[in-house]
């Protein structure tokens, strides 16, 4: 939850300092909607502050614990795993791709598509 609000309140924060990079506000409306952002940006900026030190203590503890040690060594050894995996393809023939491709049921190859398109985000 905290970890939330200070990504909220920093979101805010920094969005509302973005108003004072512009200026295509009519001059007679300018110096009120000024005072409203720098109102709201001083107290986002407040507000982070007593998140900071909860958020800051947590991620330092969770770096540090036992957990985190096994949580990075369970990642490592699915990275190690996925590399193996990917390495593989280049003994498999595009046909036997296309072969598997068309065994699959719908479903299987929709799931098949979503994933496609997540590795072309990521990795391309």
């Amino acid at each position: 939850v905290l970890d939330i609000s200070s990504h909220t309140c920093l979101m805010l924060m920094l969005s509302s300092l973005v108003w004072f990079a512009g200026r295509g506000v009519a001059a007679s409306e300018q110096a009120d909607e000024d005072a409203k952002v720098a109102w709201l940006t001083v107290a986002t900026s407040f507000l982070q502050l007593p998140c900071l030190i909860p958020v800051s203590w947590y991620l330092l503890w969770w770096s540090y614990s036992q957990a985190a040690r096994r949580t990075r060594l369970k990642v490592a050894r699915h990275v190690v795993k996925l590399a193996k995996h990917v390495m593989s393809i280049d003994k498999h023939s595009q046909i036997d791709f296309v072969e598997f491709v068309n065994t699959l049921a719908d479903r299987d190859f929709f799931y098949l598509r979503q994933a496609d398109y997540v590795l072309r985000q990521e990795l391309l």
